[in-house]
């Protein structure tokens, strides 16, 4: 398990609810050969968080709160239009198996709604997802 992992954890709690707190600490498990380093992990993780300006940690309280919410916090991704060929396709191709007709995705205008449709996909094809009719 690497700090990534363990980041990722915690931005997973964030995307719940704004704080982060001790008990939720205890809810990030590593691997047994890294149990004598949780905690150190753990706080590196808020640690590069902070540095993100992502978050702040509430006094001297084990306890750290998003300084906005995640939904205001975007991200510029740029890809290689081989792989927003391949994405479209992807789409495409779930979507006309599924007999979900329009809309489809386009590989010269990738965006947000594709990106959020992968991971329906994904959801879907791993058995944890809804029915996605109609959704994009």
């Amino acid at each position: 398990m690497t700090l990534l992992e363990v980041r990722s954890k915690i931005v997973s709690v964030l995307a719940k609810t704004s704080l982060f707190t001790e008990e939720d600490m205890a809810g990030i498990n590593v691997p047994a050969e890294l149990v004598d380093h949780r905690e150190d992990m753990i706080l590196a993780a808020l640690g590069s968080l902070v540095e993100m300006g992502m978050i702040r940690r509430l006094g001297d309280k084990k306890a750290w709160m998003l300084n906005m919410p995640l939904q205001a916090a975007d991200q510029q991704v740029t890809i290689p239009m081989s792989l927003a060929v391949g994405i479209a396709d992807a789409i495409n191709t779930y979507r006309d198996a599924n007999e979900m007709g329009d809309p489809h995705a386009d590989p010269l205008d990738i965006g947000e709604a594709d990106i959020s449709y992968l991971l329906d996909i994904l959801s879907d094809i791993l058995g944890d997802g809804d029915d996605m009719e109609g959704e994009s």
